[in-house]
């Protein structure tokens, strides 16, 4: 599994970050860090204590000026699903 990372990163020519924490005190400084405009995430296809995470994360990524696009688990845009008459 870390071969895999690893040579991810080098394909792409990113590094990875890790970092451990709250996510609504480490998303917005990441994404300052690195010159974030907007965060892709997966709407809700987590379990329960994971989503509160991932909502305080988009609230606070928000809130710093970040839009998060928010994708459904078949991966199409969120919005594009609501308008269709589908659901999250």
């Amino acid at each position: 599994m870390a071969r895999a990372r690893s040579g991810g990163s080098e394909r792409y020519g990113v590094p990875l970050i890790v970092r451990r924490g709250e996510p609504a005190a480490l998303l917005p400084a990441l994404a300052s860090d690195c010159g974030a405009s907007a965060c892709h995430i997966i709407a809700d296809d987590v379990e329960r204590p994971v989503r509160r995470a991932q909502r305080a994360g988009c609230e606070a990524l928000e809130a710093a000026g970040v839009d998060v696009c928010r994708w459904s688990s078949v991966l199409r845009s969120a919005s594009r699903s609501r308008r269709s008459g589908s659901r999250r």
